[in-house]
């Protein structure tokens, strides 16, 4: 298992790949709801990766000043019940902890 927090377009397209499969196929979400303005390239994501299989995500996001929100958590359907969503969840909270001062996206 591999896990990343990071902004890297690998992580960003790993990200979307969950989130296409899960969101938008599974649960019928339409794409226009799911990818919004905040899916730039300065959003920091989590990504678990089982071998070259991404399996997990969720991403920040910034509702204001100062505040820091996990959003967009999935995981793929056939790796759920594992802990998977906890361990990308748990990574991001360590992240929020080591970044100083306002957390802002455009």
């Amino acid at each position: 298992m591999n896990l990343f927090v990071e902004s890297s377009k690998p992580i960003r397209a790993a990200a979307t790949y969950i989130r296409m499969s899960v969101f938008v196929l599974e649960r019928g979400i339409a794409l226009t709801d799911e990818f919004d303005d905040k899916d730039s390239e300065e959003m920091i994501y989590a990504v678990l990766f089982k071998g070259n299989q991404p399996v997990a995500t969720c991403r920040f996001e910034s509702p204001e000043p100062d505040t820091l929100k996990i959003g967009r958590v999935a995981t793929l359907k056939e790796y759920r019940g594992q802990g998977y969503g906890r361990q990308v969840i748990t990574a991001m909270e360590t992240k929020a902890k080591e970044v100083d001062g306002p957390f802002n996206h455009p």
